[in-house]
This record gives C-alpha cells, sequence and structure tokens, in this order.
C-alpha cells in the first residue's frame, strides 16, 4: 500500500467513500462547518492510500499548535482488514513527528464504539466529553513523545 498526498482527481472518490466507509475523527477546525476534500487537498492535508492503483483510504487533518487532529480517516471496506486504517494512522504519526507536534487528536461521535475501540487499542486515551452541534463527542489523544 502507498500513501501520497491526495491530488485533484482524487477529490471526487474521496467525497464518494465518505459515505460508504468506517470513518474516524469529526473534529473541525474553527469556523468550519463540514468536511471538503476539496479545500482539505488544497491546503495540502489530504492524504490517500493506493492498494493496486486505487483509492483504499485516506486521511484528511489540521494542525493547531503542537497538537495534530484527525479530520476524517477513512478506510474502504474491503481494505480495512488488509490493515489500511493502521497504515494511514502510522502516516499520520510520521507526519505530527515532523511537524514537531506532540500529541495526536480525535474527536469521536459518542454512538461510534467501533471508532472508539480502534482508537484505544492504537493507544488513544479518551481526555474529554463534548457537545458539538447537538452531538455528544469524545475526545481522545494519544502523546507522541
Amino acid at each position: 500500500m502507498v500513501i501520497r498526498p491526495a491530488r485533484m482527481s482524487d477529490v471526487f472518490q474521496v467525497r464518494k467513500m465518505t459515505r460508504s466507509a468506517r470513518t474516524i475523527g469529526e473534529a473541525l477546525p474553527t469556523g468550519q462547518a463540514s468536511f471538503d476534500p476539496r479545500a482539505a487537498q488544497e491546503a495540502g492535508r489530504l492524504h490517500v492510500a493506493l492498494a493496486n492503483g486505487e483509492i483504499a483510504g485516506f486521511a484528511a487533518f489540521w494542525e493547531d499548535g503542537m497538537a495534530l487532529h484527525i479530520q476524517r480517516c477513512v478506510a474502504v471496506r474491503k481494505h480495512q482488514a488488509k490493515g489500511a486504517m493502521q497504515i494511514l494512522l502510522t502516516h499520520i504519526d510520521k507526519i505530527a513527528l515532523n511537524d514537531h507536534c506532540a500529541r495526536i487528536l480525535v474527536h469521536a461521535p459518542a454512538a461510534g464504539f467501533e471508532v472508539m475501540s480502534f482508537c484505544r487499542a492504537r493507544g488513544f486515551q479518551e481526555i474529554d466529553v463534548r457537545e458539538a452541534g447537538g452531538e455528544k463527542l469524545h475526545v481522545l489523544e494519544r502523546a507522541l513523545r
């Protein structure tokens, strides 16, 4: 599996994938109403995982000081068992370390038990519970140093 920054030609497929795949993260930067793959791609914050020439998953993120927030991390169902999500998280770790971030944050919906279990198994710990747009979000954090 190869991971690279997304190209403009990947944006349509990424948009389509957000509706039908396992998703980690719903953190949105201040002033951003929803996830916009095109804006993330233009800002260099969208990376795709490729398997046999097709997109197996993607990760969108943003930085806030010493923290990297996972905005969306998605793996297509047929690639989940092949470790696509873990490969994307490892890639995000490398980006965060290169950018001198001290921690990674995920904002998971309370109803996303599977997502929270996945994150906890990879060293994330719950640090807060917040209300955003009428939805309860659990804030999970993993220190990098």
